[in-house]
C-alpha cells in the first residue's frame, strides 16, 4: 500500500511520465493506469483489494421472506428450520422458501441459533413401545414438579395418543392423587374415547412394584373398563421417550418463569396444548400435525363397569378387604389389596398349578401345595 501511495505522489510532481514510474516500480503499464484510474475515483482509500464477490446473488433469499422467517423464530423460538419451513410453505410459493439448511444458516446468522454440546445418547436395551395405530396405546405421566409463584407446587398431568402424539389433557394440579388422576382420564375418554392400552412408568399413583404384573388401584379400575395398564421396564425411562420429548417443549414453554397461581397456569397449558396438536409440525409424522393424524377411537366411554364372565372351566372367588382368598379350611392367598372384593377367576393348568386373571387380564400362578400350609399367607407368583 506505501509503494501504492508513492507510485501516485510520484506521477502527481509532474517529473516522471508513466511509462518511467512504471519501469522504476517494476509494473505493467496496465497496472499503472488501474492504479491511477483508483485514486482518482475514490483517493487513496480505494487503493486496496476490493471484494470478489458480485454485487447480485440470483439465489439470494427474498428479504421479505427472510423477514417472516426471522419473525416465525421468535415466535417460536423453539422450533427447528424443519418445522419453520412447514409453517413457510402455507403462506409463500414453494419457489420462494428457502430450503431448511439455508433457513438454519439464516436463524444462525442473525444469533437465534445456540450451538449445542453432543451428548452421547444409550440405547435401552429393550424395545420401545411402538403402536401403529391412533388409540392402541396412550401414555400417562406426571411432569416434574415445579414452584409456582404463590410458593405451591405444580404437578402437570399429561395424557395423549402415542401414536399420532395428540395431547388429549395437561392439566395443572397441585397433588399426585389417583382421584386426580382419575379425574382427567375421565375427562379425556369422554371428549376423546378410549384406549387399547395405557403406558406409564412405574412411579406413583400409577404403579404398584408390590402387587402382581405391577398392577394398583389404577390399574383395577381401568381394567374395569377393559384398558389395559402397561408399564415401561424398571430404569428404562426411554421407553416411553415419546412422552418424555413432550415433556421437554411443555417445560421449557410452560415453566420458565411459571405463573403465580394454577389458574394462570393452566392458560399457558392450554395455549400450549392447542399450538402442539394443530401448529407445531412433527418430524416423526413427516412433518404433519398431531391434529390431521390422530383418528377419535372408536372405543366411547360411559362410564359404567359391564359385568364379565369367566369361561366356564374357571374356577370363580371373591377377594376379601386385604386382597386374599380363602384355599383350603385355613390358609389363605395373596393377591392385592388394590383388587379388594373383586372376582378372580382360577385357571387349571394341572400339576396343582393354577393362573390367576381378573377378567380378561393375567395376573399370575400359583402352586396349591405351596399354599397349602396352615396358618400362613402367600404371595401370588408373576
Amino acid at each position: 500500500m506505501d509503494q501504492k501511495k508513492q507510485f501516485i505522489l510520484d506521477y502527481l510532481t509532474g517529473k516522471y511520465t508513466k511509462k518511467e514510474l512504471c519501469q522504476a516500480y517494476g509494473i505493467g503499464r496496465p497496472t499503472g493506469d488501474l492504479l491511477l484510474k483508483k485514486y482518482e475515483q475514490g483517493g487513496f482509500t480505494n487503493l486496496g483489494d476490493q471484494r470478489k464477490t458480485p454485487h447480485t446473488n440470483p439465489y439470494q433469499t427474498d428479504p421479505e421472506v427472510e423477514a417472516a422467517i426471522l419473525e416465525l423464530r421468535k415466535q417460536y423460538p423453539r422450533w427447528g428450520a424443519r418445522k419453520l419451513r412447514v409453517l413457510l410453505l402455507e403462506d409463500w410459493q414453494a419457489d420462494c422458501v428457502p430450503s431448511a439448511q439455508t433457513i438454519h444458516k439464516l436463524l444462525r446468522r442473525a444469533g437465534l441459533v445456540e450451538r449445542k454440546r453432543r451428548r452421547h445418547r444409550f440405547r435401552p436395551q429393550q424395545p420401545v413401545f411402538d403402536p401403529e395405530k391412533s388409540n392402541e396405546i396412550w401414555s400417562i405421566d406426571y411432569k416434574g414438579k415445579f414452584r409456582l409463584g404463590n410458593q405451591r407446587y405444580c404437578y402437570p398431568l399429561t395424557i395423549c395418543d402415542s401414536y399420532s402424539r395428540y395431547i388429549f389433557l395437561a392439566k395443572a394440579q397441585y397433588q399426585e392423587t389417583i382421584a386426580n388422576v382419575q379425574q382427567g382420564l375421565r375427562q379425556a375418554f369422554a371428549e376423546y374415547g378410549m384406549p387399547e392400552q395405557l403406558h406409564s412408568d412405574n412411579g406413583a399413583p400409577f404403579a404398584s412394584i408390590q402387587s402382581p404384573q405391577r398392577y394398583g388401584t389404577l390399574a383395577y379400575w381401568l381394567m374395569d373398563h377393559d384398558i389395559e395398564m402397561v408399564y415401561s421396564d424398571p430404569g428404562q425411562p426411554g421407553q416411553n421417550g415419546r412422552h418424555e420429548r413432550m415433556h421437554e417443549e411443555l417445560k421449557a414453554d410452560c415453566a420458565r418463569p411459571p405463573s403465580y397461581d394454577l389458574r394462570w397456569q393452566q392458560r399457558r397449558l392450554n395455549n400450549f396444548v392447542r399450538t402442539y396438536n394443530e401448529v407445531r409440525p412433527h418430524e416423526s409424522l413427516e412433518m404433519q400435525k398431531p391434529a390431521h393424524v390422530h383418528e377419535p377411537s372408536p372405543r366411547r366411554w360411559t362410564g359404567k363397569v359391564e359385568d364379565y364372565d369367566y369361561p366356564a372351566h374357571f374356577k370363580v372367588r371373591r377377594l376379601t378387604s386385604r386382597g386374599t382368598i380363602r384355599w383350603g379350611s385355613s390358609e389363605y392367598l395373596k393377591v392385592s389389596e388394590s383388587a379388594a372384593y373383586r372376582w378372580i377367576g382360577l385357571e387349571d393348568r394341572g400339576g396343582h398349578v393354577y393362573d390367576v386373571y381378573y377378567r380378561r387380564f393375567y395376573l399370575g400362578s400359583f402352586c396349591a401345595n405351596d399354599v397349602a400350609v396352615p396358618g400362613k399367607y402367600h404371595i401370588l407368583q408373576w
